[in-house]
């Protein structure tokens, strides 16, 4: 499937391969190999980057991704019913919960969206960072940061949801060139570039 962001046709565009389409009862499902907390990774130190283009909006939750245990303690990558994306890590009550001031609600666009956490960082702002279209997002309707050296439940030895959280809330649309990388915080320009002519963010490859 070759990823054409925001209604573009950019010519010379990377043929980015194994795309899926998502709809109801349709998910992926990915156990890791936790690789230790603090410097090997693990829950402190990783980073998912994947193109979405949503072909629902209907005021539901919409997972990208997600790590549940039981109802007081998950992780969710997800567009709430308002359209933004929220980050929630809860055991108990909120460790880090992330929400943009932006929506996305554009059911013709391919979406590039980047998180990038390392909690060992002192600086706060710093411990996840998100990206869309290849710009770092700075504006936030709920920001509650990590602490730090808290990692939450994410990129452990247990299954991980692609595009549902617990079997439900289940992403609507298409996904593509999923990266989730550990024990590196990556920024956005390691899975994309603008285009030289356009300005436009498209993906590169990322095989190496």
């Amino acid at each position: 499937s070759i990823i054409i962001p925001a209604n573009s046709a950019v010519a010379g565009g990377y043929d980015v391969a194994n795309g899926i389409r998502l709809d109801n009862n349709a998910y992926l499902s990915r156990t890791f190999s936790e690789a230790g907390a603090g410097g090997g990774g693990g829950t402190f130190k990783w980073t998912l980057s994947l193109w979405f283009k949503r072909s629902l909006i209907d005021g539901n939750e919409h997972v990208l991704m997600s790590r549940y245990v039981n109802s007081g303690k998950y992780v969710t990558i997800k567009i709430n019913g308002n359209n933004k994306i929220e980050y929630r890590v809860y055991n108990g009550g909120d460790q880090c919960r992330m929400t943009t001031s932006a929506v996305l609600r554009d059911p013709s666009a391919w979406m590039h969206f980047v998180i990038a956490q390392d909690t060992t960082l002192g600086t706060a702002g710093n411990r996840v960072k998100f990206f869309i279209g290849g710009s770092r997002v700075t504006a936030f309707d709920t920001n509650t940061e990590f602490s730090q050296n808290v990692g939450g439940d994410f990129n452990t030895a247990s299954p991980h949801q692609i595009g549902a959280y617990n079997g439900a809330d289940e992403f609507q649309g298409y996904m593509g060139q999923i990266c989730f990388v550990d024990n590196v915080q990556y920024d956005a320009d390691q899975f994309g570039e603008f285009d030289e002519d356009s300005g436009i963010w498209k993906p590169i490859d990322v095989s190496g």
